[in-house]
């Protein structure tokens, strides 16, 4: 069963991702490892904005395995693009 919490952190990520996909396309830079790094901006910033104050709930705690793993792939996007920069000025 669903709880509000659950939904609430749900359809933040939903209309967060949504909204970047819309920018994203609508400047003309969409990317996928531009997408996928602002969607795990977006998933912390909407996983520290739902955080419940005084408990912490056991789906909570399993949310850290999807925030680890979307740290490794931004982290490894992020040194992907910066190698690539570095060997395309030389």
């Amino acid at each position: 069963m669903v709880t509000v919490r659950q939904r609430r952190l749900l359809l933040g990520q939903l209309f967060g991702s949504l909204v970047v996909l819309a920018v994203l396309a609508s400047t003309d830079s969409l990317a996928l490892d531009l997408y996928v790094s602002l969607s795990f901006v977006v998933l912390l910033v909407v996983t520290a904005l739902t955080a419940p104050v005084h408990v912490r709930p056991a789906w909570r705690r399993r949310l850290r395995v999807p925030l680890y793993g979307g740290a490794v792939v931004f982290l490894a996007l992020i040194g992907y693009r910066t190698v690539q920069t570095l060997l395309t000025s030389f």
